[in-house]
Parts: C-alpha cells; structure tokens; sequence
C-alpha cells in the first residue's frame, strides 16, 4: 500500500479533515478536539492521542503502534468501517463501549481499567496484555 504522505511531529489537526494512506510519527494530538476527522488506512507510530476528543472521528483500517490512548471514548467514534489495530499501546481508562470491534487485534498493550461493556469483540485477540 503506498503512503501518500508522512507527518512527523505534528500537534493538531484541523476538524472534519480527512487523511487517507498517511504515516503520523512522533504526532501529539493529547487533549485535541478530532470533531469529524478521518483517518483511512494509516499508519500512528509513538503517537499521543490521550483525552483527545473523537466526536464523529472515523478510523478506518487503522495501525497504532508505540501510541498512548489513555482515556479515549471509542464510542464516540464514527462506527461506519471502523477498524483498527493496536500495537504496544497504552489504552489505560479508555472505553469501546457497546462498540462493534470485530477481528480487533490487541498486541502487547496496557488494557488497565478499560471499559469494553456490551462491546462486540468477536474474532479479537488479546496477546500479552496487560
């Protein structure tokens, strides 16, 4: 799959943008508001997305990789092709409430106190995490 472009270390994003085929290394989005943004088929690597707010934020066929997620409300998320991947992650006190996160694959990653209450999580694998 080919990259159209790479960000590195970027600390915001513009509502309602969509990227589609993008690589974010080293990006801080803490505390951001991500109202209708669209991230198709890339790439998160040693990314900050704690507390930010995902009003409407659509993943689709996304990778997290070395990313913190501490606190995000997945479910508040655009659940149209939602999918991702998590990659050695911090998702502490994050939520997939009542979610669909089918095939959703959790590698080596800090689950401490997440909610996942009525979340479908069938076909999703869980490998050594906390």
């Amino acid at each position: 799959m080919p990259y159209y472009k790479t960000y590195n270390k970027i600390n915001s994003v513009d509502k309602e943008t969509e990227f589609e085929n993008c690589i974010f290394n080293n990006c801080s989005f803490a505390e951001s508001d991500l109202f209708s943004v669209v991230f198709e088929e890339c790439e998160f690597h040693n990314c900050d997305f704690s507390n930010a707010k995902l009003a409407n934020t659509a993943f689709k066929d996304v990778l997290f990789n070395d990313c913190k997620l501490i606190g995000l409300k997945f479910e508040n998320c655009n659940p149209l092709l939602l999918a991702f991947k998590f990659n050695n992650c911090q998702l502490n006190f994050a939520s997939f409430y009542a979610l669909n996160c089918i095939s959703t694959s959790f590698n080596k990653c800090e689950l401490i106190d997440v909610d996942f209450t009525e979340t479908n999580l069938t076909s999703t694998i869980f490998n050594d995490c906390d």
